[in-house]
């Protein structure tokens, strides 16, 4: 999930954001925003829908690129 953790720090400096305004607006801490940019992991589904509104981008976008 390489590419996951890519396209979201690449779409999150895009809309001007730190990793801790971005855990405010999803309601998460700045170290789980941290974890998907560094550590391939991957938010449940529930929270890629709230991601992919926040960036103004899809969830295809957000896992393919």
């Amino acid at each position: 999930m390489k590419e996951f953790s890519k396209n979201l720090k690449t779409l999150r400096a895009k809309q001007g954001l730190s990793q801790k305004e971005l855990a405010n607006q999803l309601h998460v801490e700045r170290s789980t925003v941290a974890g998907w940019e560094t550590k391939d992991r991957v938010p449940d589904a529930e929270i890629l829908i709230r991601l992919a509104a926040v960036l103004n981008t899809s969830i295809d976008d957000l896992l393919k690129g």
